[in-house]
Protein backbone atom coordinates (compact mmCIF):
# COMPACT_ATOMS: atom_id res chain seq x y z
CA UNK A 1 0.00 0.00 0.00
CA UNK A 2 1.10 3.76 -1.39
CA UNK A 3 1.73 5.98 1.79
CA UNK A 4 0.80 9.37 0.05
CA UNK A 5 1.56 10.86 3.56
CA UNK A 6 5.24 10.52 3.79
CA UNK A 7 6.22 12.56 0.68
CA UNK A 8 6.35 16.44 0.85
CA UNK A 9 3.44 16.38 -1.79
CA UNK A 10 0.84 13.06 -2.48
CA UNK A 11 1.71 12.97 -6.12
CA UNK A 12 5.07 11.95 -5.57
CA UNK A 13 3.93 8.65 -3.74
CA UNK A 14 4.15 7.36 -7.42
CA UNK A 15 6.49 7.31 -10.08
CA UNK A 16 5.29 9.54 -13.10
CA UNK A 17 4.74 7.38 -15.92
CA UNK A 18 5.61 10.80 -18.37
CA UNK A 19 8.70 11.43 -17.35
CA UNK A 20 9.55 7.78 -15.67
CA UNK A 21 11.00 9.97 -12.57
CA UNK A 22 10.66 6.92 -9.50
CA UNK A 23 8.48 7.94 -6.56
CA UNK A 24 10.30 10.57 -4.29
CA UNK A 25 11.72 12.59 -7.23
CA UNK A 26 10.27 15.61 -8.85
CA UNK A 27 9.63 15.29 -12.55
CA UNK A 28 11.79 16.56 -15.02
CA UNK A 29 11.04 18.64 -18.30
CA UNK A 30 12.31 17.84 -21.55
CA UNK A 31 15.58 20.30 -21.06
CA UNK A 32 16.32 17.97 -17.81
CA UNK A 33 15.29 20.61 -15.44
CA UNK A 34 13.01 19.47 -12.73
CA UNK A 35 9.74 21.48 -12.47
CA UNK A 36 7.99 22.66 -9.42
CA UNK A 37 4.88 20.58 -9.60
CA UNK A 38 4.31 17.33 -11.60
CA UNK A 39 2.97 16.08 -15.33
CA UNK A 40 -1.25 15.48 -14.83
CA UNK A 41 -0.11 11.75 -16.16
CA UNK A 42 1.14 11.68 -12.27
CA UNK A 43 -1.48 13.16 -11.12
CA UNK A 44 -4.12 10.76 -12.71
CA UNK A 45 -2.05 7.74 -11.95
CA UNK A 46 -2.19 8.82 -7.96
CA UNK A 47 -5.81 10.01 -7.57
CA UNK A 48 -6.07 6.46 -9.38
CA UNK A 49 -4.16 4.53 -7.03
CA UNK A 50 -5.39 6.47 -3.86
CA UNK A 51 -8.99 5.83 -4.78
CA UNK A 52 -8.51 1.67 -5.06
CA UNK A 53 -6.86 1.86 -1.96
CA UNK A 54 -9.11 4.25 0.34
CA UNK A 55 -12.14 4.22 -1.63
CA UNK A 56 -14.03 6.90 -4.53
CA UNK A 57 -14.21 9.57 -1.36
CA UNK A 58 -11.28 9.91 -0.48
CA UNK A 59 -9.09 12.96 -0.70
CA UNK A 60 -5.67 14.49 0.76
CA UNK A 61 -5.67 17.73 2.16
CA UNK A 62 -2.69 19.93 3.86
CA UNK A 63 -1.99 18.87 7.82
CA UNK A 64 -0.24 20.78 10.40
CA UNK A 65 2.69 18.26 9.60
CA UNK A 66 2.51 17.13 5.95
CA UNK A 67 -0.69 15.58 4.45
CA UNK A 68 -3.98 13.74 5.59
CA UNK A 69 -6.16 11.19 3.69
CA UNK A 70 -9.70 12.31 4.28
CA UNK A 71 -12.40 10.02 3.81
CA UNK A 72 -15.81 11.71 2.24
CA UNK A 73 -19.16 10.74 3.76
CA UNK A 74 -20.62 7.75 2.66
CA UNK A 75 -24.21 8.24 1.03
Amino acid sequence: MIDFTAFSHPFLAVPCPHCSQEAGVRCIMPNGRRTNGSHRARADKAAEILTSQHGGSASLRPARQGWEIEHGACL
